[in-house]
Formats: C-alpha cells, sequence, structure tokens
C-alpha cells in the first residue's frame, strides 16, 4: 500500500512536465563579464483530458534573478531547488483546458556557467530535453571580442555573426535521441584582441630579427665591420664627456642622425642659427666633424677619423 503511494505521489509531481507536450523549446545564453544571461521560451500544448493551472519544468545550475513571463505579463512562480536542477513551478493566469496552447518565457542569471583557465574560457551548460518536447533550438552569444578555440564546441556548431559578437546554435527535431536527453554544451573560447596581440608581438620579433640580419648581411658584403661601428660610436661617446654641454647635445644629434642637416640641428636643439654655426665651426677645427655643402644646404657628418 505504502509502494502505490509512493508511486501516485511521484505520478502526480511529474504530471505536469510529462503529460502536457511541449511543442517548442527555444532557449538562449548571452555571456557577460563571465555570467550567463539565459532565456527559455516553451510553448506547450494541453494534450490531456484535465484542465493544468501551473506548469513546472527543470533548469540546470543555480539560478537567480528569475523572471516568469507570459504575453508580457509577470507570472506568479517558485523554484524549488533539487540537488543540480532548480525547478520552476509557473502559476498560469487562467487554467489551461484540454487542446489549448501557452507560451512561457523564463529569464534568469547562471552565476557559475563560466570557467577561466589564464587566457581561455570554457561554457559549460546543460537543458534537459523530456520526451514530451518536440522541437528544441538553443543560441549562445559569446562576448563581443572573443571567438572560439580550435572548433572546440560540442556538440558541433558551425559559429556565426551578428556583426557583433559570435554566434553558436543548436537545433532537434522530433524524435530527439535519447542521448541529447541532457542536451550539455561545451564551448571553449577566447579573448581575440588577446590572441592577435600575442601574434603581432611575434610578428615584430620576426621583423627586428629579419631586419637585424639583412643589416648585418649588408655591411659584411661592404667589409664593415659591426664590431667596429659600436666601438667607433662608444669612443665617440666617451670623447663628448669632456665637451661643453651645449656641444654634447649637439654631437649627440649628429651621432644619432649622421648626415644630419644643419637647419635641422637648429630646430631640434632651439639654439640660434648663429650659435649652431659657431659650435659646428668649433667642433669642425678640433677634427670631430666634418661639413658637407648640398646646394644651399650643410650636411653635417662626424669627421672618418674621429
Amino acid at each position: 500500500m505504502r509502494f502505490l503511494l509512493i508511486v501516485v505521489f511521484f505520478l502526480v509531481l511529474l504530471a505536469p512536465v510529462y503529460g502536457i507536450e511541449i511543442r517548442d523549446y527555444r532557449a538562449s545564453l548571452e555571456i557577460v563579464d563571465e555570467l550567463g544571461k539565459g532565456e527559455v521560451t516553451l510553448t506547450i500544448f494541453n494534450d490531456q483530458n484535465i484542465t493544468v493551472t501551473e506548469f513546472r519544468y527543470p533548469f540546470s545550475g543555480g539560478l537567480r534573478d528569475v523572471e516568469v513571463v507570459s504575453g508580457g505579463k509577470r507570472l506568479k512562480f517558485s523554484v524549488e531547488n533539487r540537488g543540480e536542477r532548480s525547478y520552476i513551478i509557473a502559476f498560469l493566469p487562467e487554467p489551461l483546458k484540454f487542446g489549448e496552447t501557452y507560451k512561457i518565457t523564463y529569464r534568469y542569471t547562471l552565476d557559475n556557467v563560466v570557467e577561466r583557465h589564464e587566457n581561455i574560457y570554457i561554457l559549460s551548460i546543460t537543458h534537459s530535453l523530456f520526451a514530451n518536447v518536440k522541437n528544441f533550438e538553443f543560441t549562445v552569444a559569446l562576448p563581443p571580442g572573443y571567438g572560439v578555440v580550435d572548433n572546440r564546441v560540442s556538440p558541433e556548431s558551425e559559429p556565426t555573426s551578428d556583426g557583433r559578437r559570435v554566434i553558436l546554435k543548436w537545433e532537434l527535431h522530433e524524435p530527439i535521441p535519447p542521448e541529447f536527453k541532457d542536451f550539455r554544451v561545451i564551448v571553449i573560447y577566447e579573448n581575440l584582441f588577446e590572441a592577435r596581440n600575442y601574434i603581432y608581438i611575434a610578428l615584430l620579433i620576426i621583423a627586428a630579427v629579419i631586419i637585424l640580419f639583412l643589416t648585418y648581411k649588408y655591411l659584411k658584403a661592404r667589409g664593415i665591420s659591426v664590431r667596429l661601428l659600436l666601438d667607433r660610436k662608444r669612443r665617440l661617446e666617451e670623447k663628448i664627456e669632456i665637451l661643453k654641454e651645449d656641444e654634447q647635445k649637439i654631437m649627440k644629434l649628429i651621432i644619432e642622425n649622421e648626415g644630419i642637416d644643419q637647419r635641422d640641428i637648429v630646430k631640434i636643439t632651439g639654439f640660434s642659427k648663429t650659435k649652431v654655426s659657431k659650435i659646428l665651426s668649433e667642433l669642425e677645427k678640433r677634427g670631430a666633424i666634418r661639413k658637407e655643402q648640398i646646394g644651399r644646404r650643410n650636411k653635417i657628418y662626424l669627421a672618418k677619423k674621429p
């Protein structure tokens, strides 16, 4: 007798779920700051010979900020937490009679839907699909600037875009295979800007290495020793330490920009034309620099033998 009472009790609990046909199960999830903003719309059909006043359905994960609406109006509801599932019981504003259809939308937030491992994010979410679900559709929108890592999506889904975000979509239609009773989605994604930055840095390093190598080959082909050039620059820098401050400033410019225009020295240092001309003449007398007149301009070079 006790066994029969237990069976009847569970049948009463499960009747609102299994007895009502779910013609459409449309779910969406938007990832915002590692949180899941979920929405599920169920189109239910009463194919029983009884009138239904409430509808119960399970959702996976801990839900918060739950809202249940229909036709733009909020419905009263309650939530029962049982292990890893949360049952939402929606109280219908009017009894649902045999042969009638009703649409209910659930909105909620999921806290633990995304795990972060350094620069990689793992999204994991499950939707419970009972035998009375006829059509199922689930859409996931990744945050702007994020993309799937090496097509790591289960079940498989071809990523698309709305012009701002990567979109993933799954569809199942009657008969839904038994293995999808708990439809679990796993998506591994990353911040594309961070990934691109690593690529740009790597490319810059490669470009710098190539430039240095080509420069070395060019100098070697012309019989110019890189070591001697560096030693020459070091010796010049040591020598200019004995010069006056203004002279040092001009000499450093010439060392860094050999063949510099005299007018550019005036612009960069802020010295007057007369002062620059006087200092250059003094440096030329000491054998530190040489001038070459090109048209009306003077180009300043280091002396061939410092």
